[in-house]
């Protein structure tokens, strides 16, 4: 059969959104099918499908219509005729009608039409109407009308619309003519969100808990829980820790500001940095002490529930997926180094401005100027390690070396596979996953490398109709490689060497050996650091209902994790510029191998019973438990000098010194817990929880605490006074909270005395090293519990057909006992003081989100902001006189104390004319800073450094992160999707003291030269940023805290912008495949900031100094998923 596809694209994104609901017009008078379909598809847009022997027996047409719908029209074309059609996405596809025989089968195609309406009998346009299981479907005209074909009489019709709920009816065999009515929604008040030990609805919540879906989690696709979830909630704030965007990268956590909360991953005390992201199903962030009460002395600072995915009933046909995810990354932020001449320049400016000679000649200038011109025939000298009296003094070198070009790749390359398979039947249910991630990292050589594998399986039978078994396993494998620096500190001092290179050190020598500067050869050559991390999670729950509403569960968890260190030290050959052969300089001497070996195991077992009972309006449930955990960390270090070869490195190939030490902590805690939720038409809502805990961590009598908290709520919207405002304010709830938790979290045996035993310095006796023993410190022997109490405000509320969300909370947090400084002893003590349980903090703030979800046509968009807030302030602290090296009573976390100063002085008449700052330095100069006299005595001085004399000091900003927010924006139309977040801080000070800051800090080996560093005073530049530089101690002057170079820190970021499409279900049907959507996403895209450039607002603070941090990268990656 010849097949004429009568088939036009919708040839681009102008046709109307309201689709099929176009108005047409159209007057024909015995007009064939064929051209009457022309004429649609020419007024619609909208493609309609046929095969041409469809037509041949159809009757020409009279039409005459003004105003009608599409359907209205195709309703009168297919009348009395041998076809039909069908809307199948956004086309239409016109198909035969079968001959009515005797034996026609039951499952013929069936038309049906119907109207739509909301609960007043308002007519509802627009709404999706799609046969279920399928993407097949039609929408409503502005008249609430619609008309669809459905394939059989087994099918089910799936009524959706924005701000109502959902509705399924089944098709019947008479069925013709339908009347829906839609109800309005509650916009997910009904979605069950996961709360300690429990789940409760969305509306019946009242503690601070933010539910994350699914869907905001896919939207995201990262290999690291922790950068994932930035932004996702208001209150949870992640931040870049010192270890920057190495590949395996940690994140910092607290909710509200304070201590880290208590993560657990399907009930287990898991490392999130091994879980894989795309296992996650929900995730419940508990932030008042409410919702936490439940966890007791683990959750003094809130709690993050992650539940990952379970396999669903799907009549014993497996569901296949696969997602995959590559990625290319390109560090964002990075120091822009002077080239050679302005780095010369520069540093003998400094060298004059200290009365020394340049510290780069005449010549040498000029030849670094030739260099410039032309590198390819000019040599760029350097140091000879071959001669002594030339190693070190760099003034001898002539190059331009840009290092972070030469030493930094442009692009990185990473990517992450998943394959997962689930299904079930006949109350066996099963989910299985394995992913892969695999992370390269930026640096052009020595191979750095990070991959981490895991393997996620679930198995849930129901045994009986009362007894329930479920089983998971949890791998995960991890790799860490990287060279292993010359100075045996780890990659970080890479980034910290790498910011005080001389930009006229060559990275080749002319024989085109790697230069000793470089440290190429130490990279390559050096050896590796081998990090392998093995863990392993089991958990067995039975869960058992004797009798209705009454639930007994039953829960067994176990770890074992895996961690072993190599650290080799190669010795590495270089060679000089004269061909030499040598040991490099920044070769470990003699070569050694490291090796450590540590096993944590963990258990934890839990027991609950739960009972719920409905009494007309009334709702009791009641929930008992008591769980017990302990915890072995141990492990043995070992390290050997002079390896026979570097070949292969171990302890048994080394014939030098050996080095070996173990240790081992353990700890225990057990506790027993329960909750009363009580509500009243589920308008008056009340819930109460406590738990009594013990741990080990402290002395016989003081390790047992109790933590209660009591919380309620009030839907006002049930109020029968409510319903004039409820079609705008459809929903609004009031809560409050307040209880109190303890905090266990300080090391093992402080109430013990514990004497060090240690190998001392071989020259006491001259030949071996004797042990030693230690004075023990002062046992803490009054330690106990620190106390959290959380007051919690807030309320929930939709508006405007559900389709906008509002949340607010304002909390107050106070901390008692905490661990604080004791009263000082003398040094004859010989030992360190105890802590004590002496401090007390406030922490107060709000937070708050607005969410808009809404759809104009086959548009769908939604936009979410959130914003927080938070002050932490010392109520009590051992310091009598208020030192501001220490905290003191009154102090706000994060202030920073400096001088004020509005500028640099220009002139000698004007220092002459100044109050002195002679306690900095004796002598000024123009182009110095210019400190106020605040207190107006004529000296520029720091008081005592206390509180009531501090001279001159005042506070000139808080490092604290101030009103951190997030955007979300989404919008989706046919099977195009996209979504973009932004995420920043308003407001941050910092102060920076390193050389990536400052540039010159006065010595040969701790400055840096980035352009920003140019911008100095001198006499033909007296507007410069920068104060005169020096190359001596002099400098430190201009280098006091001070609020002329405070730097604003807040920042606005585009962390990702995705672009999804998925693919229409007719076209993946005959291959058998429900789901293909391909995705580009960007990350970190664009970053709008005031910080000096040299720095990302984002990864400031380094283990070796500000600003000395693996960059952060920008991403781009192209993802697939596909569902079998």
């Amino acid at each position: 059969m010849k097949m004429t596809a009568f088939i036009i694209l919708i040839t681009c994104l102008h046709v109307s959104a309201t689709g099929f609901a176009q108005k047409v017009t159209l007057s024909v008078k015995n007009t064939p099918l064929k051209q009457v379909f022309s004429t649609l598809l020419m007024r619609t847009g909208v493609s309609i499908i046929y095969d041409e022997s469809w037509l041949v027996h159809t009757t020409p047409v009279t039409i005459d219509v003004k105003d009608a719908t599409l359907l209205q029209v195709l309703d009168i074309c297919v009348k009395n005729q041998p076809i039909t059609y069908a809307v199948e996405d956004n086309d239409i596809v016109i198909m035969p009608i079968v001959v009515k025989q005797s034996s026609l089968p039951a499952d013929t195609m069936n038309r049906v039409t119907g109207y739509v309406s909301d609960e007043k009998g308002q007519p509802l346009p627009n709404v999706s109407i799609t046969i279920k299981g399928t993407r097949r479907g039609t929408t409503s005209d502005p008249g609430g009308h619609f008309t669809i074909q459905v394939p059989n009489r087994k099918s089910i019709l799936l009524f959706s619309f924005i701000g109502f709920e959902s509705r399924e009816l089944p098709v019947t065999s008479n069925m013709d003519a339908v009347n829906i009515l839609l109800v309005q929604a509650n916009a997910g008040l009904n979605e069950v969100v996961v709360t300690g030990y429990a789940t409760q609805k969305k509306s019946n919540l009242t503690g601070a808990v933010e539910a994350i879906s699914g869907k905001v989690i896919a939207s995201r696709p990262q290999g690291n829980v922790g950068q994932m979830l930035q932004g996702v909630s208001p209150g949870l704030n992640i931040s870049t820790n010192n270890s920057g965007g190495e590949p395996d990268a940690t994140m910092n956590f607290n909710i509200r500001g304070m201590g880290s909360p208590f993560i657990l991953v399907d009930g287990m005390p898991m490392n999130i940095n091994q879980l894989n992201p795309n296992d996650i199903e929900s995730i419940s962030v508990l932030k008042d002490a409410s919702s936490a009460a439940i966890y007791g002395a683990y959750a003094p600072y809130g709690v993050i529930l992650i539940t990952t995915k379970k396999g669903g009933s799907t009549d014993g046909k497996p569901n296949l997926s696969y997602n995959s995810n590559v990625e290319w990354a390109t560090p964002i932020r990075l120091p822009k180094p002077a080239n050679g001449l302005e780095f010369a320049n520069a540093w003998n400016d400094a060298t004059r401005n200290s009365d020394m000679p340049p510290f780069f000649s005449d010549d040498i200038v000029e030849k670094i100027k030739q260099y410039m011109n032309d590198p390819e025939n000019t040599p760029g000298t350097a140091p000879d390690p071959l001669d002594p009296s030339k190693w070190g003094k760099h003034e001898y070198a002539n190059a331009s070396t840009d290092w972070y070009k030469a030493l930094i790749k442009k692009w990185s390359f990473r990517q992450k596979h998943n394959l997962t398979v689930d299904g079930g039947k006949d109350g066996l249910t099963y989910y299985l996953s394995a992913g892969l991630y695999d992370h390269g990292g930026q640096m052009k050589y020595g191979n750095e490398q990070y991959q981490r594998y895991n393997i996620d399986a679930k198995i849930n039978t129901k045994i009986t109709k009362w007894m329930q078994v479920n089983f998971l396993t949890k791998y995960a494998r991890s790799k860490s490689d990287y060279p292993n620096d010359g100075y045996g500190l780890n990659r970080t001092v890479m980034w910290h060497d790498l910011t005080r290179r001389y930009a006229t050190d060559p990275l080749k020598y002319p024989n085109g050996e790697y230069s000793e500067m470089s440290r190429v050869n130490v990279y390559e050559q050096g050896g590796r650091d081998v990090q392998l991390n093995n863990e392993l999670w089991l958990r067995l729950e039975s869960v058992l209902e004797p009798v209705k509403n009454w639930l007994i569960k039953g829960d067994y968890s176990w770890k074992n994790a895996n961690l072993t260190n190599t650290a080799h030290h190669a010795l590495v050959q270089a060679t000089g510029p004269d061909g030499g052969r040598y040991v490099a300089f920044d070769t470990r001497t003699p070569n050694d191998i490291a090796q450590t070996s540590d096993v944590d195991n963990y258990w934890t077992y839990n027991i609950s019973t739960s009972y719920e009972k409905k009494l007309n309006d009334h709702n009791v449930k009641v929930l008992l438990g008591y769980q017990r955990e302990y915890q072995y960390y141990g492990g043995v270090y070992g390290l050997k000098n002079k390896l026979i070869t570097d070949n292969v490195p171990a302890i048994s190939t080394a014939t030098g010194d050996m080095t070996t030490r173990d240790y081992m902590s353990h700890w225990a805690t057990e506790g027993a817990f329960f909750r009363v939720n009580y509500d009243y038409k589920e308008k008056y809502l009340l819930e109460m929880n406590a738990r009594r805990n013990g741990t080990s961590r402290f002395e016989d009598g003081k390790r047992s605490g109790f933590f209660p908290s009591v919380s309620s709520g009030y839907r006002i919207s049930a109020e029968p006074f409510w319903q004039p405002i409820k079609p705008y304010i459809n929903y609004l709830k009031l809560r409050a909270s307040y209880g109190s938790l303890g905090n266990q979290n300080v090391a093992n045996y402080l109430y013990m005395p514990i004497m060090p035993i240690t190998q001392q310095v071989y020259w006491i006796n001259g030949e071996t090293s004797p042990v030693g023993v230690g004075a023990p410190g002062i046992a803490s022997a009054g330690l106990t519990w620190e106390t959290v109490r959380t007051m919690d405000v807030g309320l929930d509320a939709t508006l405007f057909n559900n389709r906008l969300d509002v949340s607010f909370d304002y909390f107050k947090r106070r901390v008692f006992n905490m661990l604080g400084t004791s009263y000082p002893l003398p040094a004859v003590l010989g030992t360190s003081v105890p802590l004590e349980n002496n401090a007390e903090k406030l922490n107060t703030g709000w937070e708050t989100s607005l969410g808009w979800n809404d759809a104009i046509g086959e548009w769908k968009y939604n936009v979410r902001f959130t914003i927080s807030d938070y002050k932490v302030q010392i109520t009590k602290w051992n310091n009598p006189n208020k030192t501001l090296s220490s905290n003191y009573e009154g102090q706000r976390e994060g202030d920073i104390w400096g001088y004020t100063s509005n500028g640099l002085f220009q002139s000698q008449d004007e220092i002459a004319k100044h109050a002195s700052q002679s306690l900095f330095y004796a002598n000024w100069h123009p182009g110095d800073v210019r400190y106020e006299d605040l207190n107006g005595d004529g000296v520029i001085n720091y008081g005592d450094r206390t509180l009531n004399d501090h001279g001159d000091l005042s506070v000139i900003g808080n490092a604290t992160p101030r009103y951190s927010y997030a955007v979300n924006l989404g919008l989706a139309w046919k099977g195009i999707d996209m979504s973009m977040f932004w995420m920043g801080v308003g407001k941050r000070d910092v102060w920076f003291n390193g050389n990536v800051f400052w540039g010159q800090l006065g010595d040969v080996w701790q400055n840096s030269t980035f352009k920003e560093h140019l911008d100095y005073w001198s006499e033909s530049n007296t507007g410069g940023y920068y104060p005169r530089p020096y190359f001596s101690g002099e400098g430190a002057k201009n280098r006091e805290v001070s609020s002329l170079y405070l730097q604003n820190a807040a920042f606005l970021r585009l962390k990702s912008l995705q672009v999804g499409y998925t693919f229409p279900d007719r076209l993946l049907s005959k291959a058998s495949i429900k789901k293909v959507r391909v995705y580009f996403t960007g990350e970190n895209l664009l970053t709008f900031s005031k910080i000096k450039g040299m720095f990302d607002p984002e990864g400031i603070f380094g283990t070796y100094g500000q600003g000395k941090i693996y960059p952060l990268s920008s991403i781009v990656s192209f993802g697939v998923n596909i569902n079998l």
